[in-house]
């Protein structure tokens, strides 16, 4: 069989993606993002229908140059590969249903030492839910006794990654390190109002982070900023943004008096944990309603071509009364393929002095 009559596959784990002005290839498996303009992505559309010749056939000989080039530039990245038609039924689309088991995935909670500490509470109930992955912050300063207490706290439970942000408790480094050796659990630790910025990962003992900051916690307001071609192209975090938000979905958050939220910078308060149980929570309320706004609903982010890859926001919005505004934080237009700082543009003030933000 003549190449000319042979078909053209994409590879599965290939995925091109349609934005406003251009599109961009998600290649989930090497985690990497090529943008190509959207006549390609409109060729690339009839590649299961059509053989090599009858592809150049339909297109023309004004376009043959063109079309001839797309293809070598596929060819030439590993995009796609030739087969004969009876072959194309043995590489199916890959299967991008989110699966997990778990009611949550994941948590933040905040805690206090010298106030209310909710945390031995919470440990059953998160595990009963199969949360795995868990953020703490806390809000005060912790002696290095109560941060080894705090880890050891989730030995043998179904936390698989745990990230702690606290104020710098002045631990020297290698007794930082032997902590993440010790509990492998954990993931990241940021110190904050430290005296230099500093961001350590280590990657020979195990792979883990240490940040450093002089910055004070600006939290909540901190949530929701989106830095420059800042994306996440793994399967699962793709799979999941086809059909949920990939900030809220199967989340919760619980401020430091026990009130249960969808995350830190929202406000809308579904319970509280003293009186409440998380699993009648999620269950009997309203919380899970921004679980599954994605990105394919929200307005200006439907045209965007990283609408799979990047990471969402519901806290702080263009247009604050309307749930399925852009993210105010959020400096990209796909409408000109230009980024720039969301404070900089005068359209956002407005938004950003009534949510009392500051840089």
């Amino acid at each position: 069989m003549t190449q000319k009559n042979k078909y053209i596959k994409l590879f599965s784990t290939c995925i091109p993606v349609k934005g406003a002005i251009r599109s961009v290839i998600c290649d989930i498996e090497r985690r990497k993002i090529t943008f190509i303009p959207n006549e390609l992505y409109s060729l690339i559309s009839e590649f299961d229908k059509l053989s090599f010749h009858e592809l150049l056939t339909f297109y023309g000989e004004n376009n043959k140059v063109i079309v001839t080039e797309y293809l070598d530039f596929l060819l030439n990245n590993e995009y796609i590969f030739l087969c004969a038609k009876p072959e194309l039924k043995k590489f199916p689309k890959i299967d991008l249903t989110y699966h997990t088991p778990s009611v949550l995935t994941n948590a933040i909670i905040e805690l206090s030492y010298n106030g209310n500490n909710y945390l031995e509470r919470i440990i059953g109930q998160l595990e009963q839910l199969q949360c795995s992955v868990l953020e703490i912050r806390i809000q005060d300063t912790i002696s290095k006794q109560q941060f080894e207490l705090l880890l050891k706290s989730f030995d043998r439970t179904l936390i698989k990654e745990l990230f702690v942000v606290c104020l710098d408790p002045e631990i020297p480094l290698d007794e930082v390190k032997n902590l993440f050796l010790k509990y492998p659990r954990l993931s990241n630790v940021t110190f904050t109002e430290a005296e230099n910025d500093e961001v350590i990962i280590d990657i020979e003992q195990g792979i883990f982070e240490i940040v450093y900051t002089k910055n004070q916690a600006q939290l909540p307001r901190c949530c929701g900023t989106f830095p420059k071609y800042s994306f996440d192209t793994n399967l699962t975090f793709f799979s999941e943004a086809q059909n949920f938000n990939t900030c809220l979905n199967k989340k919760i958050s619980i401020d430091v008096f026990g009130n249960v939220k969808n995350c830190p910078s929202m406000t809308k308060i579904y319970g509280n944990i003293e009186k409440d149980s998380l699993l009648d929570i999620i269950n009997n309320t309203e919380i899970t309603m921004f679980w599954s706004i994605n990105k394919d609903k929200i307005k200006v982010c439907q045209d965007c071509e990283f609408r799979y890859v990047c990471m969402d926001c519901r806290a702080y919005l263009e247009s604050p009364t309307d749930t399925y505004s852009k993210p105010l934080k959020c400096g990209y237009n796909p409408y000109t393929g230009e980024w720039e700082e969301w404070y900089e543009n005068p359209l956002k003030r407005k938004q950003w002095e009534l949510y009392n933000l500051t840089m």
